[in-house]
């Protein structure tokens, strides 16, 4: 598999996908951009989340807002869009079928993983998910895995320094 074929298929997916839940949902003001996958790197799907359902989900659950601010399971368009992944998920499903060992399953789902926090990167560089709130976050993450290090690591690469502190000091917690 040619994975800088595979971060401009993602960077492409993406960008249709937020400026048409942007369209959308025109009146909100979006807050947080997210791109997961799953253990096995055989899917990917976006997450955006507003402000207004940011807002309200801490008001009744003041104590859990970084949790909110930083699991877009939890945001307000989880999932939403996925249709325009769903080639590049079937492509991963087929690559994945070719796979001989353990060695190179480590080494695809590594690639794929940073083929996503890559598009999103670049999303960034060009302000295509920045907004008004300063507080806007970007997210990579996997949704079945516990690895908090590589977390701490793509919320650095993703986000400014203030708001990677806080998911920093948050995840380690926890």
């Amino acid at each position: 598999m040619d994975f800088d074929t595979l971060r401009s298929e993602i960077e492409e997916a993406s960008q249709k996908c937020f400026s048409a839940l942007k369209h959308k949902y025109s009146e909100d003001d979006f807050c947080g951009y997210s791109l997961y996958s799953d253990s096995s790197a055989m899917s990917i799907s976006p997450a955006l989340n507003s402000k207004k359902h940011f807002d309200l989900m801490c008001a009744d659950d003041p104590e859990d807002s970084t949790y909110y601010r930083w699991s877009p399971g939890e945001w307000a368009y989880e999932s939403e869009g996925a249709e325009f992944f769903q080639e590049i998920s079937k492509q991963l499903i087929d690559e994945s079928k070719k796979i001989k060992n353990q060695e190179q399953f480590i080494n695809f789902k590594a690639n794929v993983y940073e083929a996503c926090v890559q598009s999103l990167e670049n999303l960034s560089s060009i302000g295509f998910l920045n907004n008004r709130e300063e507080d806007s976050v970007i997210v990579f993450t996997v949704s079945d895995s516990e690895d908090p290090e590589e977390e701490v690591k793509w919320i650095e690469r993703l986000n400014k320094k203030e708001l990677s502190d806080e998911f920093t000091n948050w995840i380690h917690s926890l």
